[in-house]
């Protein structure tokens, strides 16, 4: 029989019921035969380990531990890009100005620590191990024993969904051993075990992003030789296009987009005019009525004449720039759903509407934080909030018209909004997230200039064949996926050729039969109908006086943190679970308020990425004084700039006649002295 590898010589079965024993105090008696219900029967005898009086492994130490030890010699790492520039500018009205409405995160490239001479450091001393598989354990139960061996890891994390694996490591290792162990050379120890992959995936995501979102500077990914298909597909999903790393960049938003955020929700609340606010419905007749939601792929302009036959007897929710296509050929949608702030948009919707004056019938359905001059080309608009924008939390009030996700595009946003509105099953056309042909991304009778798509990357797509795409869109299928998932008495049905959707019925609605079946009974819904839970409510407190609390917040944020930086003598694992509460995205303690939420919201994608430089300038105690001084002085000069844009609109409100109608950028930038 194989002692025990970590602590006092016990025998495998009774270093088993050490383990259980000991975690059933740590983890409580339900969580721990969640994670062990595995009822095989392990016996380890010298280098051999049986399951089931099965032989699994020849040679253990052979077969799995040293394949470990060599990757974690050479670990695969997950890594953010951290931006540089070599012309930092010390004009914050000149800055202001340039990010104002800019589309681009132009204010990163400004600061002090984006300078070269920091960014292209990389930190050697602090590795954050995700452990793929339970038999990853074993070389480090080894190389922790050895003196120095661990002196550069921050954290292990171990990642299982095979309970049975699991169960044969605790026969070998004394876990509470190994994890004293840890404590004393100062490493984390963190554990997820989930047998599904999609709840395994989220738990993984939330637990780096919402715990411990700073091990993501660099992720060091070791894993099993043998895995089971969740952990393949896990291992998978981590270095994907659209994995973790992407997944949570488009999380953190754009300082410079929630700038801009604010400044257009304030104008749009503080005007005086009414607007109707998002309220979930209900609809009586759940069969007859169905929704149609329109995306702007390829594959649109096929099912255009069918839409023109049968557009009375659905509910349509055009998303984005497939509206152009729909009015176009004289279909007039229900409802437009936008949430993009861009100028563009504007610009597009308004030469839109010099040609299509039908445009503004459409009840607009839109984000609060869209270009303030696109609610009044409308004849009725409806705001619906984002949920992790920073406006949401300085405009709480409206938190009943949160969606869900609300993106990252508008056709999430359609989804959403129909489902909140009492559709439970969705056709969709014109969501393909993809093209056949690279050269055919979207509707040739989409709205242009909206949005370019360099379609470069292939997937599988929903016949069976190739289909070229992009992580973005890749995102927004996910974003439904998630979103069918939680709800799970939707059901969505879609026609045309795309990227996979996992939770999503494929139909060819063109055949004939199928049509005539699919459309025999439905019936629209009256969108006055729809609309009669949305309440209308003008905002309850003076639009100055939320922007003054805000600057109060920020203030008191950028003090903060520059405050427990300072307090730093070098990186460790201590101080990542300090900074976690400095880029969480909802409240944390009692005394905390939502204006404090909205300073963070507002900040954390700019100290995210600075935090990164601070990361990878911790190899010695020098470098990291100096990133900590640059640190403090990119975050008063990020604080100036916001200050400097808030001080404009707040000038502009007060000359202002009470609808703003006269709102511009360029009135704004002038104001910026």
């Amino acid at each position: 029989m194989l002692k025990a590898m970590s602590g006092p010589s016990l025998s495998n079965e009774q270093i088993y019921i050490k383990n259980y024993s000991w975690l059933t105090k740590a983890l409580g008696e339900g969580e721990c035969r969640r994670i062990l219900n595995s009822e095989s029967e392990i016996r380890v005898d010298d280098e051999k380990i049986y399951v089931s009086g099965k032989r699994v492994y020849e040679n253990f130490r052979k077969e799995i531990i040293l394949p470990a030890t060599q990757q974690i010699l050479n670990p695969r790492n997950v890594r953010y890009a951290k931006y540089s520039s070599n012309e930092q500018s010390n004009d914050l009205n000149n800055i202001a100005r340039s990010i104002f409405y800019s589309e681009n995160e132009d204010l990163l490239k400004t600061i002090t620590l984006s300078d070269k001479s920091f960014v292209l450091k990389e930190n050697q001393c602090n590795l954050n191990y995700t452990c793929v598989g339970s038999m990853t354990l074993l070389a480090l139960d080894e190389l922790i024993k050895v003196p120095g061996a661990v002196d550069n890891i921050n954290t292990l994390t171990l990642i299982e969904s095979d309970t049975e694996n699991l169960k044969i490591l605790l026969n070998i290792i004394d876990i509470e051993v190994f994890i004293n162990m840890c404590a004393e050379s100062q490493i984390g120890f963190h554990m997820i075990v989930e047998r599904e992959k999609d709840i395994l995936i989220e738990k993984v995501f939330k637990y780096y992003t919402e715990v411990m979102p700073c091990q993501l500077f660099r992720l060091s990914v070791i894993k099993e030789e043998r895995l089971n298909p969740t952990l393949i597909a896990l291992d998978s999903w981590i270095f994907s296009e659209s994995g973790i790393g992407y997944r949570y960049f488009m999380s953190l938003g754009f300082t410079t987009d929630e700038i801009n955020s604010i400044v257009n929700g304030s104008i749009n609340y503080g005007r005086k005019s009414t607007y109707k606010h998002l309220r979930g419905g209900s609809i009586d007749d759940n069969k007859a009525s169905e929704a149609i939601v329109v995306g702007s792929g390829p594959s649109l302009d096929k099912h255009i004449d069918w839409l023109v036959k049968n557009c009375n007897k659905f509910t349509i929710f055009a998303s984005g720039s497939s509206v152009k296509a729909l009015l176009k050929n004289s279909i007039l949608c229900d409802f437009l759903v936008i949430n993009e702030r861009d100028e563009i948009v504007y610009d597009t919707l308004k030469e839109f509407n010099n040609e299509y004056s039908k445009l503004s019938e459409i009840p607009l359905i839109c984000s609060d934080t869209v270009d303030p001059r696109i609610p009044p080309l409308f004849n009725q608009v409806i705001f619906f909030q984002r949920p992790k924008s920073s406006l949401c939390t300085l405009y709480s009030e409206y938190s009943y018209s949160i969606l869900a996700s609300s993106g990252p595009e508008a056709v999430n946003c359609s989804l959403e909004t129909a489902y909140i509105l009492g559709f439970k099953n969705i056709l969709m056309l014109g969501c393909d997230f993809g093209a056949t042909e690279r050269a055919y991304p979207r509707s040739k009778d989409a709205l242009k200039d909206v949005a370019s798509r360099e379609l470069n990357l292939p997937v599988m797509g929903n016949y069976g064949r190739t289909v070229f795409s992009q992580p973005s869109l890749l995102m927004v299928r996910d974003s439904i996926d998630s979103f069918a998932t939680v709800f799970s008495d939707l059901k969505l049905t879609r026609s045309g050729e795309g990227v996979v959707l996992n939770k999503c019925k494929t139909i060819d609605i063109l055949n004939k039969g199928i049509s005539k079946n699919y459309v025999t009974g439905k019936q629209k819904v009256n969108s006055e109908v729809l609309l009669r839970h949305c309440i209308t409510k003008n905002n309850t407190r003076d639009t100055k006086e939320k922007l003054s609390e805000y600057k109060m917040a920020l203030t008191n944020y950028c003090e903060n943190i520059i405050s427990t930086v300072g307090a730093e003598v070098n990186w460790n694992i201590a101080f990542e679970r300090t900074l976690t509460r400095y880029l969480c995205d909802s409240v944390k303690g009692e005394n905390e308020t939502f204006y404090d939420l909205t300073a963070r919201r507002t900040m954390r994608y700019c100290v995210y990425h600075m935090l990164h430089t601070m990361f990878d300038n911790a190899n010695s105690s020098e470098e990291f004084k100096n990133a900590k001084k640059e640190f403090a002085g990119s975050i008063k000069q990020i604080e100036g700039i916001i200050l400097i844009i808030l001080k404009a609109v707040e000038k502009y409100m007060e000359h202002s006649e009470p609808e703003m109608n006269d709102w511009s950028p360029k009135i704004i930038k002038k104001l910026m002295v």
